[in-house]
């Protein structure tokens, strides 16, 4: 900050003009000094302001950095919650689509049984059972 105001200085302090110098010097250097008195007043003013500006920049960045963390742990801490909530889910999908296909299955199955039965002559099949037990009977019997 110094440094600053003291090239500021360095740059506008009168130079020294050759020659003797005069009665209106004085008053001309007085009046200089009081007007580069007057300007660093008004830089170091705004110099002071300027580093609160800077200083309140700063606060508000760090601010902004410790919402913005806040705001990912929160991410990063609903993840697991949010990850078992979709498993969840994905499970119910499943055990549905799976009911869904052992109902198909089930229906399928009983259908098939139904045909086998209706093709299936149970007279016939009957009249059959008895003539081989007949059968087994009198071969034993002789």
């Amino acid at each position: 900050m110094a440094s600053r105001l003291s090239e500021l200085l360095d740059r506008i302090r009168p130079a020294g003009a050759p020659g003797a110098p005069t009665d209106a010097e004085p008053r001309r250097e007085f009046a200089a000094s009081e007007e580069t008195a007057r300007l660093v007043r008004l830089l170091e003013c705004l110099e002071s302001e300027a580093d609160d500006v800077i200083a309140a920049a700063d606060r508000d960045a760090a601010t902004i950095r410790a919402e913005a963390r806040q705001a990912a742990d929160a991410v990063r801490s609903a993840r697991a919650e949010r990850v078992a909530v979709a498993s969840a889910e994905v499970r119910d999908v499943r055990d549905r689509d799976a009911d869904a296909a052992s109902a198909a299955v089930d229906a399928d199955a009983e259908a098939r049984i139904a045909e086998l039965r209706a093709a299936v002559d149970l007279d016939a099949v009957a009249d059959r059972v008895v003539d081989v037990v007949w059968r087994t009977v009198e071969e034993a019997a002789s």
